[in-house]
């Protein structure tokens, strides 16, 4: 094997390693977000969290998933993460609409299954 195409086999090993750590890191950090993520919605859903609290909230959560999700293979958590984001920016001043938060929080819900 020459030496151009040794490294070219090293690089691509490396970058499979580097995708499966991230990935793996990825999971954990979404298993974690999606459990906080149905506590609080659960929570507002009783009447002890806000509407505006639950949107800035359900933004943090999802804001710090979204770059990376597409990279590794998650594109329903980024669609989940954009919706979240769209929303937050469309209703920032104006009234949250209760039939639109309630479809958001469903959303958002789908996330449950990484727990």
């Amino acid at each position: 094997m020459g030496k151009a195409r040794w490294f070219a086999v090293m690089s691509e090993e490396r970058y499979r390693r580097i995708l499966e750590s991230t990935k793996s890191l990825f999971l954990e950090e979404l298993r974690v977000k999606s459990a906080d993520i149905a506590d609080t919605i659960e929570r507002w859903r009783l009447g002890s969290v806000a509407d505006d609290r639950l949107v800035d909230h359900l933004y943090r959560q999802t804001h710090t998933l979204k770059g990376v999700a597409l990279t590794v293979g998650f594109a329903d958590v980024h669609d989940i993460a954009d919706a979240v984001s769209e929303f937050k920016h469309r209703h920032e001043e104006s009234p949250l609409p209760k039939e639109e938060l309630d479809r958001l929080a469903e959303r958002a819900m789908k996330l449950e299954i990484y727990r």
